[in-house]
């Protein structure tokens, strides 16, 4: 059978963005369509949409981003600084930050793991290695731990670091889990969730 849906207009709001001399339409979805426009939706692909080529669609995969995500307009970076809660008005700050895309450098980074040590990823160069990005929430991330037990079984020279982005209150939770799965490569908890770490590598962590 064939199904199909349509965006309702209460779950998202159209408007523009003006960048130096460029004009953009833009669109913010409320993706886990409560009626609000909040961070949650911003841990859901494509909750801001920016007609990047101007063709009036937002048809191309590029054009898709999470609202946590650094964000290249032009040949300018920006995060979303806030988002009003009924989707009439979003704001942009400027970013240093890089803007990833997959296949360049990761930016140096410190992590710090539940044994006390200290990683520089600059050290990590030249090496195998695995970041392995989770969080109790995230059922495809606790189904993941059975693939990288077979890695950290299999490939001695393979350093794995499993950092954990989830909220304080669900911290301790976390470390229960990793005990109760036997997870024995290192593990980093920023205890701050997605809010500090958005995948941006924002400097301000510990």
């Amino acid at each position: 059978s064939f199904e199909s849906f349509r965006l309702i207009s209460n779950y998202c709001s159209n408007g523009e963005i003006i960048v130096g001399d460029n004009k953009y339409k833009i669109r913010v979805k409320d993706t886990d369509a409560n009626g609000r426009f909040d961070k949650n939706d911003f841990l859901q692909g494509g909750t801001i949409s920016i007609d990047m080529n101007n063709d009036g669609e937002f048809r191309y995969k590029k054009e898709h981003y999470r609202g946590n995500e650094v964000i290249k307009i032009g040949n300018q970076n920006f995060l979303v600084d806030s988002l009003e809660e009924d989707g009439s008005a979003i704001t942009f700050v400027k970013t240093d930050l890089p803007f990833l895309a997959i296949g360049s450098m990761m930016p140096e980074i410190k992590l710090t793991t539940t044994e006390g040590r200290v990683i520089n990823t600059s050290e990590l160069k030249g090496k195998p290695y695995l970041l392995d990005f989770w969080a109790t929430w995230c059922g495809w991330c606790i189904v993941g731990f059975d693939s990288i037990k077979v890695y950290h079984n299999n490939y001695k020279d393979l350093q794995i670091i499993s950092i954990c982005t989830d909220e304080p209150s669900r911290i301790e939770k976390a470390k229960k889990m990793l005990l109760e799965k036997n997870l024995q490569w290192q593990h980093v908890f920023f205890e701050k969730g997605l809010e500090d770490f958005d995948f941006s590598f924002q400097p301000s962590i510990k």
